[in-house]
C-alpha cells in the first residue's frame, strides 16, 4: 500500500514540474514543460537551399536572406509549438545594413515553428516588428513564397 501512495506522489510531483528529468542529454524537447513531441535542435533546410536555420536549444541562427540578413534569436517553447525572437543580427550585408535595427523589437516573435515529425518542421517567418512605425516589416523572407509566408525544413542528415 506504501509503495503505490509513492508512486501516486512521484507521478504527481514529476507531472508538476517539482521532479525534474536530468538535463545532460542536450535534446530539448518541445514544450517548456517538456512533455514532449520532437528534438528540433540541429541544421534545418529546403532542398538546394543548405542553412537556413540552427537552432540549439534556446538560441536559434536564422538565414532570412542569404549573404543579407542573419540573425541570431531567443527561441521560446510552448505547447506544440516554438518561437523565435531577435536578439541581434549575425550578418549583415549592404541591404541588411540598411535596416533600423535599433527600432525592430526583441520581444514580439520573428518565427514560429511547428513540428511536423522528426525530420520535419514547418517554419513561418513573421517579420520584424518596428516599434516607431508599430508595424511589421520584411515579412518575406529568401525562401518563402510572395504568396505563403511559410516553408517546410527538412532536418540536415549527418
Amino acid at each position: 500500500m506504501n509503495v503505490i501512495k509513492i508512486l501516486i506522489i512521484i507521478c504527481l510531483c514529476y507531472s508538476c514540474g517539482n521532479i525534474q528529468k536530468d538535463n545532460r542529454d542536450e535534446n530539448r524537447k518541445i514544450s517548456n514543460t517538456k512533455n514532449t513531441l520532437f528534438n528540433i535542435n540541429g541544421d534545418w533546410e529546403i532542398e538546394q537551399i543548405p542553412e537556413i536555420l540552427y537552432i540549439n536549444n534556446d538560441t536559434a541562427y536564422v538565414t532570412v536572406i542569404d549573404g543579407q540578413i542573419h540573425i541570431k534569436a531567443k527561441v521560446e517553447y510552448e505547447k506544440d509549438m516554438v518561437f523565435l525572437k531577435l536578439i541581434k543580427p549575425s550578418f549583415l550585408g549592404m541591404g541588411g545594413a540598411r535596416l533600423n535595427w535599433k527600432s525592430f523589437s526583441h520581444t514580439k516573435n520573428v518565427a514560429v515553428i511547428t513540428p511536423i515529425s522528426e525530420d520535419t518542421i514547418k517554419f513561418e517567418w513573421l517579420g520584424f516588428f518596428d516599434k516607431k512605425i508599430n508595424q511589421r516589416v520584411f515579412t518575406i523572407c529568401g525562401y518563402t513564397s510572395d504568396n505563403e509566408n511559410w516553408a517546410l525544413l527538412s532536418r540536415v542528415k549527418e
